[in-house]
């Protein structure tokens, strides 16, 4: 997955200025980290979009 594409998808979730923080402060459980963490870590986009969507019960 491309990260356009996990920003396009997290955006249409949960409108554009709550993805932003959402992003910055939320930490998922799956990962242990914020999203904005996981991709500093180098943590897949596929991989953070399907602890976000396991966390929230969104389908993936």
């Amino acid at each position: 997955m491309r990260f356009s594409t996990f920003w396009e998808l997290l955006t249409a979730q949960l409108g554009e200025v709550y993805a932003k923080s959402f992003a910055e402060d939320q930490v998922i459980s799956e990962i242990g980290v914020t999203i904005n963490q996981a991709f500093a870590l180098g943590i897949p986009a596929i991989e953070v979009w399907r602890a976000v969507c396991t966390q929230q019960g969104w389908p993936d």
